[in-house]
C-alpha cells in the first residue's frame, strides 16, 4: 500500500479539487485525527475511475496543506527511508501489518504514529 499526497496552499484551493477528487470515485472523509491532512479513501480497486477501467494498487490518497506538520513527516519519512535499509525493512514490516486492516484508517493512523515516535532520531517526527 501506498500513500499519495497531493500538496495544497490552502483550504480554500483543497474546496475547489474536492469535487475533481470525489469525481473519481475517492470518498472525502475529512480531516482524520491529523491537523492539515485531509482524506481521500478510494472505495475500491476501480477508484481512481479514469474511464479505462483498469484496477489501481491499493493507496491512501491524502491532501496536506503546504508546510504542515502532516506534509513534513511524510517527506522526512521518505527521506530517512532512502538512507536507512533497517528503517525501511521494519517500515515495510509496518505496512503490511497496516495493510491487513486498511479500512480502519485510525488504526492505520496510530499504528504510523507509534512508529515514528518509536524512531524520533531516524524519521525526525514532528508533532
Amino acid at each position: 500500500m501506498i500513500d499519495i499526497d497531493i500538496v495544497v496552499d490552502s483550504v480554500s484551493q483543497l474546496n475547489k479539487i474536492i469535487p475533481h477528487l470525489v469525481g473519481l470515485g475517492y470518498q472525502y472523509l475529512g480531516e482524520v485525527a491529523v491537523p492539515d491532512r485531509f482524506v481521500f479513501r478510494p472505495p475500491s480497486k476501480a477508484v481512481p475511475n479514469d474511464g479505462a477501467g483498469r484496477l489501481w494498487l491499493k493507496h491512501h490518497l491524502y491532501c496536506c496543506i503546504k508546510g504542515s506538520a502532516a506534509l513534513r513527516n511524510h517527506l522526512l519519512l521518505r527521506y530517512a527511508l532512502r538512507k536507512d535499509e533497517s528503517l525501511i525493512n521494519a517500515y515495510a514490516s509496518l505496512k503490511r501489518t497496516l495493510a491487513e486492516t486498511a479500512n480502519n484508517i485510525d488504526g492505520y493512523v496510530m499504528g504510523k504514529t507509534s512508529f515514528y515516535n518509536k524512531n524520533p532520531c531516524r524519521t525526525r517526527y514532528v508533532k
